[in-house]
């Protein structure tokens, strides 16, 4: 009894934070003061194929066999700290491909 309420308030909490981080990004969007920010995001939404394949060639040579073949030898904090500095490189390479371009488009 006690293992399904606490299984039902962890599916309630992951639901509820799901709902937080949509309503914050929807938020930040329409919000006009962190234009900044938004501009930057709309680069990596122009260059969406490009960045899709990037990361999965990333991902696979660092996860998989054929690579390093960390999948499960590395934490999910590890995880996070090899991708975001991948995902800054992808949003420098995307803002500037979209100036030097003209759009994601080709």
């Amino acid at each position: 009894m006690i293992s399904q309420i606490h299984d039902l308030l962890v599916d309630n909490s992951n639901a509820a934070f799901t709902i937080l981080y949509i309503t914050s990004l929807t938020l930040l969007f329409y919000w006009h003061s962190h234009h900044f920010i938004v501009s930057r995001l709309a680069s990596i939404a122009k260059m969406a194929l490009t960045n899709y394949v990037l990361q999965s060639i990333f991902g696979t040579l660092i996860f998989y066999g054929y690579g390093l073949g960390l999948m499960g030898e590395i934490g999910p904090g590890w995880g996070v700290a090899l991708c975001i500095p991948f995902f800054i490189f992808q949003l420098i390479s995307s803002v500037a491909d979209v100036v030097t371009m003209g759009s994601g488009n080709r």
